[in-house]
């Protein structure tokens, strides 16, 4: 249950406190968005069927990774490591500069 204020699936919802809410503002069309704010309000949508549609929102973000995950080897993903690495590397470096200046700057 993620609105404790329902405990039938009639019952008026309040989308704003519901945490399953927050993540259709994010992954689902605003059609669905809206839909499922005026549904749980009037209580004619269970918190069941609304994270049943949130699960297909989530779904159908993720597929397109998915499929470009699926068609990556081995060879590919240790090149996308290294390359991360390699500019994670370069960043970490550049703000220990600025931290080590500072704390220099500070002690003086």
């Amino acid at each position: 249950k993620t609105d404790p204020n329902r405990i039938r699936r009639d019952d008026f919802g309040d989308p704003d406190i519901c945490l399953i809410y927050d993540y259709h503002k994010e992954m689902s069309s605003q059609e669905d968005i809206d839909r499922i704010g005026l549904e749980c309000r009037a209580g004619t949508i269970g918190c069941f069927d609304c994270k049943k549609i949130c699960h297909s929102s989530i779904d159908t973000l993720l597929e397109p990774m998915r499929q470009r995950r699926t068609a990556l080897n081995d060879d590919d993903i240790d090149l996308i490591i290294k390359q991360g690495d390699q500019k994670a590397s370069i960043q970490a470096k550049t703000k220990m500069i600025q931290v080590n200046k500072a704390i220099f700057e500070i002690n003086n």
